[in-house]
């Protein structure tokens, strides 16, 4: 069983309820197994490799809203995305495949999905727990995070943790979320320009494509979004705002799919 390790400086205190391990078999048995180990940073770096890939230098496709400079010479998600790539590039996204992670409490969750669904639980990683100075910005709203969640369920969960952070205030949840969203967008649409064109397969990119559509539609819809979880979490949006007041009771007449609704439908109707 081939296993990536991802090494580590860390101590038990840097471990939380994120991946620990990540096991994809595919349907003729075979199978591939991640190891995450965390640093001390709460981030992970990928098995090195002797001399990486040109496409992972940082100064290639490297995002607008990106800080890293002349010291870094490698994008950080995009080398967590080789190892990854390495093993998964002849595979496609439409192949079923049983997946188990395991999070550092010992709990272990399994699902039967296609690749390119377990492939966004690798780009989330590559993001998020990379190093990346975007991505990192998330870390710590996604600790409570259930394995294996779906697209609209990240950016809906993250949606919400930004709504309480600002206690509820809609203008200043919305202006917060569309500063975060807009270099994360960046982040996984350059991913996907950096991907080598010579891969037979074709999963880890859809997925990264896949990530990147659910946060889009997100920021496209970003009132809508905040309006309904403030609902949700029993948040009085319309007082100061009589239009929306008014928006509302107008919906609640003639019940309409919410937005994380027509998001699960969509993605549903792409696997078929």
């Amino acid at each position: 069983m081939p296993i990536d390790m991802l090494t580590s400086s860390g101590s038990a205190s840097t471990r939380d309820s994120w991946y620990r391990e990540l096991v994809i078999r595919f349907a003729d048995g075979t199978q591939e197994h991640f190891y995450i180990e965390l640093t001390q940073t709460g981030t992970h770096i990928p098995k090195p490799i002797t001399q990486p890939a040109a496409w992972t230098l940082l100064t290639h496709h490297q995002c607008p809203s990106c800080p890293l400079g002349s010291r870094n010479r490698y994008c950080p998600a995009a080398e967590s995305l080789e190892s990854t790539l390495l093993r998964l590039q002849d595979h496609y996204s439409h192949e079923k495949v049983s997946a188990r992670a395991i999070d550092w409490a010992g709990r272990e969750t399994s699902v039967n999905q296609p690749l390119q669904d377990v492939g966004t639980v690798l780009v989330h990683l590559a993001v998020f727990s990379s190093g990346c100075p975007v991505g990192k910005q998330f870390r710590p709203m996604l600790n409570d995070m259930r394995p294996f969640a779906t697209n609209p369920e990240l950016t809906r969960h993250l949606v919400q943790k930004i709504l309480l952070k600002h206690r509820g205030q809609i203008e200043a949840s919305r202006q917060d979320t569309v500063n975060r969203l807009q270099p994360l967008r960046e982040v996984f649409a350059n991913l996907c320009r950096r991907l080598p064109v010579d891969s037979k397969g074709d999963a880890m990119a859809n997925a990264i494509i896949s990530v990147d559509a659910s946060t889009w539609t997100i920021a496209l819809e970003i009132d809508q979004a905040l309006d309904e979880l403030a609902s949700e979490l029993g948040l009085d949006v319309g007082e100061s705002d009589p239009s929306r007041a008014t928006a509302t009771r107008q919906t609640s007449v003639r019940p309409q799919p919410s937005l994380w609704q027509r998001l699960i439908s969509i993605f549903h109707h792409d696997r078929r």
